[in-house]
């Protein structure tokens, strides 16, 4: 296994301590949580250059990278629910997309095609965490809810270029191209 997955591994497996983190008392946790939080996040990027730079691209790679961003984002936005501190519908929308996204992956990858996370892709994700860094913060929902809406759009956005991408194959989106080409 090259050192980019083992980071995307590692990211996964760091989901239950900042999970745990979010879920015990006083401000000491909750920060000691986003800091947990972010630096799973930020190993996003470097995954990907380690896995660039070091010639080690790989299908495992392209499919487990996503899915590392999916897990964490989706735990941290359940944890987020389940304290009453984002409402339940904005998970929905965020995880539906992941989940259809990621099983358009398996889909194409049992056809021997992949679709490598985008440019747009990895955006919509930056813009996930830092909404989901501002609802974990003790900041008011004014500051915390202009971020959500920008993931909320850029979510949706994404989705739908993929699922562009994917209805007509005879744009310029499949095989070897980015959803976004075509837009």
């Amino acid at each position: 296994m090259t050192a980019a997955n083992l980071l995307s591994v590692a990211r996964i497996l760091v989901v239950p301590i900042f999970v745990a983190l979010l879920f015990s008392p006083g401000p000491e946790a909750r920060l000691a949580a986003v800091l947990v939080f972010a630096l799973a996040v930020a190993t996003d990027a470097l995954d990907g250059y380690l896995a660039r730079s070091q010639s080690q691209v790989t299908k495992l790679g392209q499919f487990l990278d996503p899915l590392a961003d999916k897990i964490v984002i989706s735990a941290a936005l359940l944890a987020l629910n389940a304290l009453g501190s984002l409402p339940l519908w904005v998970s929905l929308v965020i995880i539906g997309r992941e989940v259809a996204v990621t099983g358009v992956r398996v889909a194409l990858q049992r056809q021997g095609r992949s679709l490598p996370a985008s440019a747009l892709g990895k955006l919509k994700t930056a813009a996930q965490a830092a909404a989901i860094i501002a609802f974990m913060l003790p900041v008011d929902g004014l500051i915390a809810w202009p971020f959500m809406v920008v993931a909320l759009i850029l979510t949706l956005y994404s989705g739908a270029a993929y699922g562009l991408a994917l209805r007509n194959p005879s744009l310029p989106g499949l095989p070897g191209k980015t959803p976004e080409s075509i837009l």
